[in-house]
């Protein structure tokens, strides 16, 4: 099916791959186990059993739930940058979690550090520091 700009609706989507994203939303949505939610997102919330048949009953998507609460604990993804402290560490200047890089320096010397989400997500965090991971794990030790 061609579009009004030219091309296919396959082609303007980026070849019709699903993102991870898509998938974690489709496998949380209540609306497969035959339910649907009013309100969804605020205080005023309410989940209501549908008219619709279920696609899966609700034993399997509370086993569903249960996998992906189990991998997200921590409260990031897995990443090929790892530390045991990572997702556990909150920045103290606006609360926001700290995050867990390494940069690779011109001669090729790696450097981990710790460092606010809010400097990524644009928020009006004042924390510009990168704090290395061994300074971060005394202070966690002394806590």
């Amino acid at each position: 099916m061609k579009s009004r700009q030219g091309g296919t609706a396959r082609e303007q989507s980026g070849g019709g791959k699903v993102g991870t994203s898509s998938i974690q939303r489709l496998l949380r949505d209540p609306y497969y186990a035959g339910w649907v939610v009013y309100k969804r997102g605020t205080d005023e919330e309410q989940v209501f059993p549908g008219r619709h048949e279920a696609l899966v009953d609700q034993e399997t998507f509370d086993q569903v739930q249960a996998i992906l609460n189990q991998r997200s604990l921590a409260g990031e993804r897995p990443q090929k940058n790892t530390h045991y402290l990572k997702g556990s560490l909150y920045c103290p200047a606006c609360g926001l979690r700290l995050t867990y890089g390494i940069s690779t320096g011109s001669n090729g010397t790696k450097y981990p550090y710790f460092f606010c989400s809010g400097r990524i997500n644009s928020t009006s965090c004042d924390m510009r520091s990168n704090f290395p991971p061994e300074l971060v794990e005394a202070a966690v030790q002394r806590h």
